[in-house]
C-alpha cells in the first residue's frame, strides 16, 4: 500500500496490517497565497510591534450553510508593547477582503474575558486601519492601526514517510510520516531557531504484540534547520506526544525527530529520539535499510521581499 504524503499540508493515511485513514489537515497541494504570505514578518506599529511567524490552513469547527466545514487561513501574532507581551490568534480573511484583513482575539488582563477583539487592515506592506479592544464588543475601541512591515520571513516546507522495519530500534514494522513547514523571522544565516506552523503533525504507527497497532501523534513546537555534507537539508523537530495508545511512549513525552533529505545523492534518513527512558521508541530509519523511506525538505525560501 502507498503511504506517501499528498501535498505539503495533507498528512497521509498509513497501513499496518489494515487501512487507517487519518484526518486530513488541509486540501492537497494548496499553495500559500501571496496575500497571506505578505503578513509574515515583523511590523512596527503605533500600538506596539507585531511579529507574525505562523500562517497555515485550518478547518472550521462548525459547518457552513451548505453543511461543510470550510478551510481558512489561520494566523498567530506575537504582540509586544512596553511591559506587555501577548499572543493574538485569528484568521486572514479571503474573498472580498483579498487577504488584506486580519481578525482575531487576544487575552486581556481580566480573566473573565476570553477574547479581546483585534481587527487589522493592511495595504501592501503598510497597516492602514482597524482597532483593538479589551473585550469582544462593548468597550473602548483603540484605533486605527498604523505602521509598516520592517522585515519579512523565511520558510522551509517538509514531508516524509516511512514503511518497513527500522534500521535500529524496537523490533516490528513501523510507519512514520508527517508534513508541514517551519518559519523564521531571522535570516537563517544568523539563527537556527524556527517555529513549526500550527498544522505541522507527525504520526507513528508501530506493530505491537499479536499485530496490535501502537499509534502516536507528535506536535512539533520548535525546530532547527541546517545543511550537512553535500548541501543536504537537515531538519530537527522537537515537540510532544499529543496522542498515544502506546504504553512504551505516553502522552506528554518530549521527543526529537531528525529528518535528512538525501536529494537523490545520499540516503534519506529519519531518527526518533525520546527525551526520557519512559518513551522506549528510539529508532533510526534509512532509505538504504529495510522498507521504504522518503524525505523531502526544502531549502529556505524568503516569503516576501
Amino acid at each position: 500500500m502507498n503511504a506517501r504524503v499528498i501535498g505539503r499540508f495533507l498528512v497521509a493515511a498509513f497501513v499496518v496490517g489494515s487501512c487507517l485513514a487519518l484526518p486530513a489537515l488541509a486540501p492537497a497541494a494548496v499553495r500559500t497565497p501571496k496575500g497571506v504570505e505578505t503578513w509574515l514578518g515583523t511590523w512596527h506599529a503605533n500600538f506596539g510591534t507585531l511579529r507574525i511567524n505562523d500562517v497555515h490552513r485550518e478547518r472550521a469547527d462548525y459547518p457552513d450553510a451548505s453543511g461543510k466545514r470550510p478551510f481558512y487561513w489561520a494566523a498567530s501574532i506575537n504582540w509586544s508593547r512596553p511591559g506587555s507581551d501577548k499572543r493574538i490568534t485569528g484568521s486572514i480573511l479571503g474573498g472580498k477582503y483579498r487577504y488584506r484583513t486580519f481578525s482575531g482575539c487576544w487575552q486581556p488582563p481580566d480573566p473573565a474575558i476570553s477574547c479581546g477583539s483585534v481587527l487589522i487592515h493592511r495595504t501592501g506592506k503598510k497597516l492602514t486601519g482597524g482597532y483593538w479592544k479589551a473585550c469582544r464588543t462593548y468597550c473602548k475601541s483603540h484605533h486605527p492601526w498604523k505602521g509598516k512591515r520592517t522585515s519579512g520571513a523565511w520558510r522551509v516546507g517538509f514531508q516524509f514517510t516511512q514503511q518497513g522495519k527500522p534500521v535500529h530500534g524496537p523490533s516490528g514494522r513501523t510507519q512514520f510520516g508527517g508534513a508541514g513547514a517551519v518559519i523564521s523571522l531571522v535570516n537563517p544565516d544568523r539563527d537556527k531557531t524556527w517555529r513549526p506552523t500550527g498544522d505541522s503533525r507527525l504520526f507513528l504507527i508501530a506493530e505491537g504484540p499479536r499485530g496490535k497497532e501502537r499509534k502516536l501523534t507528535i506536535t512539533p513546537r520548535v525546530a532547527r534547520y541546517e545543511n550537512v555534507g553535500d548541501d543536504l537539508p537537515r531538519l530537527e523537530l522537537r515537540g510532544r506526544v499529543t496522542s498515544s495508545n502506546d504504553e512504551r511512549c505516553s502522552r506528554g513525552e518530549v521527543v526529537e525527530i531528525t529528518i535528512i533529505d538525501g536529494k537523490k545523492r545520499s540516503a534519506d534518513k529519519i531518527r526518533l529520539d525520546p527525551d526520557r527512558d519512559s518513551c522506549d521508541r528510539r529508532a533510526n530509519w534509512s532509505s538504504l535499510g529495510n522498507g521504504d523511506v522518503d524525505v523531502r525538505v526544502d531549502f529556505p525560501r524568503e516569503t516576501t521581499n
